[in-house]
C-alpha cells in the first residue's frame, strides 16, 4: 500500500515455513526476499528489514535498495543477506567475533578498530580476550584492533579458510552494539559476519552486514538485555554445599588424564594424527581436560576439550578425528558420558565422548573416528589419572595494580601486631579487610589518609572498593568512599554477593549518621550490657548493601546498624561481622573497651528486622586478660560460627569456641606462648582461621621453634565442627609446629602466617609466611599447598616483589579456587618504611593472586 516511507521502514511478516531441510527452507527465504525487493517502490526508504519468523528463531533479511529511474523505468539493485537469528534469551555468547569468507587481496584482513558494546560499556581486553584466525605477527595482534588504535590487527585466514577476529569472555555477554573501522581498500572485507559462542550451540550467526572503508556502525539494537546466566548443555542442578571428602582420584577440570581403549592401547596424538596404537603412558598420550568458562570436579554431562601436547585439541571434523587446531569449537566439544550413569568421575570410570554430530569417539583397531552413535565396547574409554610432574606442582602468581582516590592510611600509634608494638611512629600499613563471593567478585574494606602529614594520623576516611578476578587478573569495579568512616574493619558478603556488610568506625552519632540504633533500642529492654558503651569512646556501624546483581556498584548503604559505643583503647584486635547463608543472621565480634581495659564484645542479630539474637551472641571477652586479636569465620556447610582469639593472659594465649554452641560464652585454649625477654617480646600470635567444610577447621599460628632457639615457625592445628569436642580423648586439638623447608637459610623470626582454602570446591590448603619479619615489615614472602597434618606438596615458592599485610587475611575466590590478597606499600617492593614522610605513602592497590595448580603435587620430605 502507498504510504509514506517513515511508515514502511520495518515490515514484519507472519510466515510459517514449511517442513523441510535447513538448505530447502532458506533457499525458500531467499526467493522471498528477492520477490520482496522487487516489489519496494521507489518511494520507500533506502534500506529496510524484513523479518520473516521460521520455527523458533528469526531470518533477518537486511536488504539494501538502489533506485535508478531511467526513461520512466524503475530498477532495483538489491543485496539479499540472509542469517539465521536466535531468540532473544538465547543470543547470550561466552565468545563474540566478525568473520570474512575473504578480502579483496584474498590473503590480508586489516582491521583499524573494532569495539563490541553491552549494556555496561565497551567490552575490554583487560576483562575478555582477544581471539583471531591468525596474525601476522604479534605486534599486529587481534589486542591492536581491539584494545589499542594502532596499528590494529593484520589477519591471515584460520585453518577453515576463513578470517576472524574477536573477543572469548569469561562470561556470556549480551552485544548490543558493534562498531568497525577499515582503511585499506585493498584489505578491507566488504561483507562481515557477526557470531557468538556457546557450549551448547557452537558459533552462530547473528547479523550479516555490507561493510565498507571507514566508520561504521556494523550492528546495533535496543539496549534491553536479557540475564545472561552461564550457558552449559547440562540440564540438572543442584543446591548441595560442596564437602571436603573427595576421593583422590577424582578427576578435575585440568587434570591431565589417559583415555584407554577396549583395545588395551591409549588415545594417542602424534603430530596432527590421532590414533590408539600403543599402550604407552607418554606424553603422546597425555589429554588436558579443559571446560569453558569452569573449573572444579569433573561431572558426567559436561561439554569438555581434550588439549594435547601440541598445544592441539582433539577435533570432529565431520567422521574424522584429529588434533590439527588449536580452536575451542563446537568441533572440539565433546560431551562427557558416563557408561555407568551420572555422577562425578574419578580415574578408572568408562566414558563415551559425544561429539557435535551426535556421533561419539570410536576406537577401530587402532583408529580413532566418530563415524557412529552408538554405546558400545568400542565407544568405551577409560580415564586414567596422568601423573603430575614437580615442574608442574606449582603455585601460579599474578599481581595487578590499581590507582585509588586516595593514599592508603598508615598503622597508628599503639599498634600491636604478632611482630610486636609500636608506641609511636608506626611506619607500617594500616590493615585492610577482604571477602569474595559470586563469580569471583571481591570486597576490599581499607582506610585512607585524607592527609599526608605524619603528625596527624587520625585524618583518614574509609573505603570500599569492588574488584572482579578473571584469569587470576583484577579489574577495578568501583571504589566508594564513606565520609562517616574515620576506620574501616571486617567485610563479609553472600554467596551470589546481593547482600554485602562492612564494619565502618566513626566519631559520629546514630542521628548523625542516619543510622538504626541497636545499642539504644536493646538497652531500652534488656537494660544495660556490659561492654557496649564506653565514656569518651568511637562507634561502631554495620553497614549493608543490597544489590540484585553481583557486579553492581555499590551506592549509598541499605541499611546502617548502630552496633556499639566502645570502640576505643588501643590499637590492635578486630572488628569483624559475618552473615549466614540465609541472609538471615550476622555475628559481630568488636575488640571494644570498658573503663580502660580491652575486651572482644561477641552479638548476634537477625536481618532485616535488626533484632538480638541472644542466643548466638556470647557477651565480652574471648579468654582471660586484654583481648589483642579477635578472628571471626563462617563455614556453609556447617552454619556454624568460629571464633579465634589472642589474649594477654599467661604469657600470650589462643583461645578457641564454636557458636552456636552448649555455652557460648565458653572457649577452648588451644596454647600458651610465655613471655620473652619483656612483656612485649612476643615468640608468636595467631594467623587465620578457615573452614575444612563438614569436618571442622584448620588454623595457624605463628609460635616457637622448638629446634632452633630464639626463632619462631609456622604451626597447624585442625579442629573439629564443635569446640566439646576438643575434650575427647580421640580427638587432638593441639598445634603441629611445622619444620619449614629451608629454615636453616634465614635466622629471624617467621611471622605474617596466613592460610585459606583452595582447589576447586575449597578442598585444599594454601599456607603463607614470611621469613625475614622485623617490626610490622617483611619482603621476603612464602606460599605451599599444605593439609590438615601440616604435610607440604608441591614446591614452596617464594613471592617477587609482592606479599601481603601481617593483619590482613586472605579470601578464596570461589570459582577459580585461587586465593587474593590485596596489599600497598611504598618503594619497589615490600619491607619498606610506610608513611615515615610524605613520599614514602602509596595510592596503588597491589592484588596478588594465588592458583594452586590443578592437581596437588607430590608431598615433600622434610628439608
Amino acid at each position: 500500500k502507498s504510504r509514506p516511507a517513515s511508515a514502511c521502514a520495518i515490515t514484519r511478516l507472519p510466515l510459517v515455513a514449511p517442513p523441510r531441510s535447513a538448505s530447502a527452507s532458506m533457499a525458500l527465504v531467499q526467493h522471498i526476499a528477492a520477490w520482496l525487493t522487487v516489489l519496494v517502490s521507489a518511494s520507500l526508504a533506502s534500506k529496510g528489514i524484513v523479518q520473516v519468523r521460521s520455527g523458533g528463531g528469526l531470518v533477518m533479511l537486511a536488504t539494501k535498495v538502489g533506485v535508478n529511474k531511467t526513461g520512466g523505468t524503475v530498477r532495483t539493485d538489491a543485496e539479499v543477506m540472509v542469517d539465521s537469528v536466535g531468540d532473544a534469551e538465547s543470543e547470550c555468547g561466552y565468545a563474540w567475533r566478525i568473520r570474512a569468507t575473504t578480502t579483496p587481496s584474498g590473503w590480508n584482513w586489516h582491521v583499524n578498530v573494532l569495539q563490541f558494546w553491552v549494556f555496561g560499556g565497551q567490552l575490554s581486553t583487560d576483562y575478555c580476550k582477544p581471539i583471531a584466525s591468525a596474525s601476522h605477527s604479534d605486534y599486529y595482534g587481534p589486542h591492536k584492533a581491539l584494545h589499542s588504535w594502532s596499528p590494529g590487527w593484520g589477519g591471515r585466514r584460520g585453518p577453515d579458510g576463513d578470517f576472524y577476529i574477536g573477543l572469548d569472555c569469561p562470561d556470556p555477554q549480551w552485544v548490543e552494539k558493534v562498531i568497525l573501522q577499515q582503511s585499506s581498500t585493498d584489505f578491507s572485507a566488504t561483507q562481515v559476519s557477526l557470531q557468538y559462542y556457546n557450549p551448547s550451540t557452537g558459533w552462530r550467526t547473528l547479523h550479516t552486514a555490507h561493510a565498507i572503508k571507514g566508520w561504521q556502525t556494523l550492528f546495533s539494537r535496543p539496549s534491553s538485555p536479557p540475564e545472561c546466566a552461564h550457558i552449559t548443555t547440562t540440564t540438572t542442578t543442584t543446591t548441595t554445599l560442596p564437602t571436603m571428602a573427595l576421593p583422590s582420584d577424582q578427576i578435575f577440570v585440568g587434570d591431565a588424564i589417559y583415555l584407554r581403549a577396549h583395545t588395551g592401547k591409549r588415545v594417542a596424538v602424534q603430530g596432527g594424527a590421532v590414533h590408539a596404537r600403543w599402550d604407552h603412558k607418554g606424553s603422546w598420550e597425555e589429554l588436558v581436560v579443559e571446560k569453558r568458562g569452569g573449573s572444579g570436579v569433573l561431572v558426567s554431562g559436561d561439554t569438555i576439550f581434550l588439549r594435547a601436547h601440541t598445544g592441539k585439541r582433539i577435533t570432529a571434523e565431520g567422521t574424522v578425528v584429529h588434533a590439527k587446531w588449536d580452536h575451542q569449537g563446537s568441533w572440539e566439544a565433546f560431551t562427557l558420558e558416563k557408561v555407568d550413569g551420572s555422577g562425578n568421575v574419578v580415574s578408572g570410570d568408562a566414558i563415551f565422548l559425544r561429539a557435535h554430530t551426535g556421533n561419539r569417539i570410536t576406537v577401530q583397531d587402532d583408529i580413532v573416528h566418530a563415524k557412529w552413535d552408538h554405546q558400545g565396547s568400542w565407544e568405551a574409554l577409560v580415564v586414567e589419572r596422568a601423573p603430575v610432574p614437580l615442574a608442574e606442582s606449582t603455585i601460579t602468581v599474578k599481581v595487578s595494580e590499581h590507582v585509588m582516590p586516595r593514599p592508603f592510611a598508615r598503622a597508628h600509634d599503639w599498634t600491636l601486631r604478632a611482630s610486636g608494638l609500636c608506641m609511636s611512629g608506626c611506619h607500617t600499613m594500616r590493615s585492610m579487610e577482604t571477602v569474595a563471593c559470586g563469580d569471583d567478585h571481591v570486597f576490599v574494606a581499607w582506610t585512607a589518609y585524607t592527609d599526608h602529614d605524619p603528625g596527624q594520623t587520625w585524618l583518614s576516611v574509609g573505603h570500599l572498593s569492588q574488584l572482579r578476578v578473571v584469569r587470576g587478573e583484577t579489574q577495578l569495579i568501583s571504589d566508594q568512599e564513606l565520609e562517616y568512616c574515620s576506620a574501616m574493619g571486617g567485610v563479609t558478603a553472600s554467596d551470589n554477593c546481593d547482600v554485602v556488610a562492612a564494619m565502618c568506625r566513626s566519631s559520629r552519632t546514630p542521628e548523625e549518621v542516619g543510622a538504626y540504633d541497636f545499642v539504644k533500642a536493646n538497652e531500652a529492654q534488656f537494660g544495660s550490657q556490659f561492654g557496649w558503651r564506653d565514656r569518651g569512646a568511637d562507634h561502631m556501624y554495620l553497614l549493608e548493601w543490597t544489590t540484585r546483581q553481583q557486579g553492581q556498584a555499590l551506592g549509598t548503604p541499605s541499611g546502617i546498624v548502630h552496633v556499639s559505643h566502645a570502640i576505643g583503647g588501643w590499637n590492635y584486635g578486630h572488628w569483624q561481622a559475618s552473615l549466614d547463608r540465609k541472609r538471615t543472621v550476622y555475628t559481630v565480634q568488636m575488640k571494644t573497651t570498658l573503663g580502660g581495659h580491652d575486651g572482644a564484645v561477641h552479638l548476634a542479630l537477625t536481618r532485616p528486622d535488626w533484632k538480638w539474637d541472644r542466643g548466638l551472641s556470647a557477651g565480652w571477652a574471648c579468654g582471660g586478660g586484654h583481648v589483642q586479636g579477635n578472628r571471626l569465620t563462617y563455614s556453609a556447610e556447617q552454619d556454624r560460627w568460629s571464633r579465634y582469639c589472642w589474649t594477654d593472659s599467661g604469657g600470650n594465649e589462643i583461645f578457641w569456641g564454636s557458636i552456636p554452641s552448649w555455652d557460648p560464652k565458653r572457649t577452648t585454649k588451644l596454647f600458651t606462648f610465655g613471655h620473652g625477654k619483656s612483656h612485649w617480646d612476643i615468640r608468636g600470635a595467631p594467623g587465620n582461621l578457615v573452614s575444612r567444610g563438614s569436618d571442622g577447621w584448620l588454623a595457624i599460628a605463628t609460635g616457637p621453634d622448638e629446634e632452633h632457639a630464639g626463632r619462631t615457625t609456622v604451626g597447624v592445628v585442625s579442629l573439629p565442627g564443635e569446640q566439646e569436642w576438643c575434650g575427647h580423648p580421640s580427638v587432638d586439638c593441639s598445634f603441629k609446629w611445622l619444620r619449614l623447608p629451608g629454615r636453616e637459610s634465614f635466622p629471624g623470626k617467621v611471622g605474617f602466617a596466613n592460610l585459606q582454602r583452595a582447589g576447586p570446591g575449597g578442598a585444599r590448603f594454601l599456607a603463607g609466611w614470611a621469613v625475614d619479619t622485623r617490626h610490622f615489615r617483611a619482603s621476603r614472602y612464602r606460599v605451599a599447598e599444605v593439609d590438615e597434618a601440616g604435610n607440604f606438596y608441591g614446591q614452596v615458592l617464594e613471592l617477587d616483589h609482592t606479599g601481603w599485610g601481617e593483619d590482613d587475611a586472605w579470601a578464596a575466590l570461589p570459582v577459580s579456587g585461587c586465593v587474593v590478597a590485596p596489599f600497598a606499600w611504598s618503594g619497589a617492593k615490600p619491607g619498606h618504611a610506610y608513611g615515615a614522610g610524605r613520599s614514602s605513602f602509596s595510592d596503588i592497590l597491589r592484588v596478588t593472586v594465588l592458583c594452586p595448580p590443578p592437581r596437588r603435587g607430590p608431598k615433600l620430605e622434610e628439608a
